[in-house]
């Protein structure tokens, strides 16, 4: 149990509990305190190098699934799920945060003018120019966040660096060269304030 509690979203583990008992209980007891797999003592090494292989597929894989369920396919910003997981865990240190909320402007203009291509060639461009600023998240559609540590101020600095990053080079589209705008937002959290 206390092996278990060590893993976390960003750190999986895999226990594998070796026992020279042949005792059913002890097996089943293993398992239902958390150990991944059993192998009896001493384990063969061809057997125990198996299945270290498959706790290292199985590992791969739930690290794979994390990423997809925390990250933007497109953008390959985080998402909507994994920003409020970061937001939580923000709000709950009692640290000053602010947030700055984004979107693109006439994003609908451009999907219905240039067609969805486009539109992702652009939400692309939007993930790869917001990437140096830390946690920038795709909520959805054309709509962006970031978490910032520190007063309104510094929020309302990041925005408008984010803000002229956006406008001030054109994008490169599969149908030309876009300028694309953004309007912002800034809040703050106040002290005491429920979540």
């Amino acid at each position: 149990w206390e092996a278990r509690l060590l893993a976390s979203r960003q750190r999986p583990l895999y226990i594998i509990a070796i026992s020279s008992s042949h005792d059913e209980r002890k097996l089943v007891e293993a398992l239902d305190s958390g150990a991944d797999d059993f192998l009896n003592k001493p384990p063969r090494q061809s057997e125990l190098g198996a299945r270290l292989r498959a706790a290292d597929r199985l590992i791969t894989a739930q690290r794979e699934l994390l990423h997809l369920a925390s990250y933007d396919v497109l953008t390959g910003l985080r998402n909507r799920r994994s920003f409020f997981e970061v937001f939580a865990d923000a709000f709950w240190t009692g640290s000053e945060i602010s947030l700055i909320a984004f979107d693109i402007d006439h994003f609908k203009r451009i999907n219905d003018g240039y067609g969805h291509d486009v539109g992702d060639d652009v939400l692309r461009e939007v993930g790869v120019r917001c990437r140096s600023f830390g946690n920038v998240v795709r909520l959805g559609g054309e709509e962006f966040a970031l978490l910032v540590e520190g007063d309104l101020s510094a929020a309302s600095e990041q925005a408008e660096k984010l803000r002229c990053m956006i406008a001030e080079k054109a994008f490169s589209t599969s149908a030309g060269r876009l300028r694309v705008t953004a309007s912002f937002g800034v809040a703050r959290r106040e002290k005491g304030q429920s979540m």
